[in-house]
Formats: C-alpha cells, sequence, structure tokens
C-alpha cells in the first residue's frame, strides 16, 4: 500500500491531468490553442502527462522551496482550496475569450493580484509564482 507520500503524488497528478488537460481543451475549443497532432478533442497525446506531471512538481516544490524563502505555510481547508481553484479556472476562462491581447494580460494581472491579496500577500508568493510562470511557459 502506497505511503501518505505516494497517495498525495497520485491524487496531484490526477487532478493535473484532468483538469489541466480538461482546461487545455477549453483553450484548443476557443481556438487559443492548437496541436500540430491532434489525437483526441484537439489534444495531444502527451497534454494529460505534462499537466499531470506539473501538478506533482508545483505541488512538491512550493512547500520545498518555502523554507529556503523564509515563509510557513499553514495546512489549507478544503473549501479553501476549492476557491483558489476557482481563481485559476476564472483566468483560464479569462484567457480563452476573444478579447485583445493587452486586455487579457491586464485582466489577468487583476486576478493574480485579488488572489494574491486574498491568500498570502508574501513577497515569496510572487517570486515562486514568477518562477512557476517562467518555467511553465519554457516548458
Amino acid at each position: 500500500m502506497p505511503s501518505a507520500k505516494g497517495w498525495a503524488i497520485c491524487w496531484l497528478f490526477l487532478l493535473g491531468a484532468v483538469l489541466g488537460t480538461g482546461l487545455d481543451a477549453f483553450h484548443v475549443h476557443s481556438k487559443v490553442e492548437h496541436y500540430a497532432v491532434p489525437v483526441l478533442f484537439g489534444l495531444a497525446w502527451w497534454v494529460p502527462l505534462l499537466f499531470g506531471v506539473a501538478a506533482v512538481a508545483i505541488g512538491y516544490s512550493h512547500p520545498m522551496v518555502d523554507p529556503l524563502l523564509g515563509q510557513r505555510r499553514v495546512p489549507r481547508q478544503l473549501m479553501l482550496c476549492i476557491v483558489e481553484l476557482v481563481w485559476v479556472l476564472l483566468a483560464y476562462v479569462v484567457s480563452a475569450t476573444s478579447i485583445d491581447s493587452h486586455a487579457k494580460a491586464g485582466l489577468t494581472t487583476i486576478i493574480y493580484l485579488n488572489f494574491w491579496f486574498v491568500t498570502g500577500r508574501g513577497w515569496q508568493n510572487v517570486v515562486l509564482s514568477l518562477v512557476t510562470a517562467i518555467t511553465g511557459t519554457w516548458v
């Protein structure tokens, strides 16, 4: 039987693979994104693997880096985690709209700043967000 850490990795991977792929399909459907060799619903075969690994990497790297940045996170309640996930969904919806790119960037920035204000307000969160955004774009 897997350990608690093993189950956490499995759940993070599954959550990333399902939700990330679903949100990516939303981008494909709204013609924001296009894959050269789509397999199912306009998505490439490797998309669930990419989002699953990304969820595990983000889910484990941030708590590991927090002590190095002098930040201590308190365990979150399930309802708060669901509310935070809604912010991510809102950002995806904005990014898939047909409005101007500058307006999308502005709205996404407003969404992030509201999320930052509600959930932490620490400079460490800004650093981790920037590193995640740069790394995610690079990959």
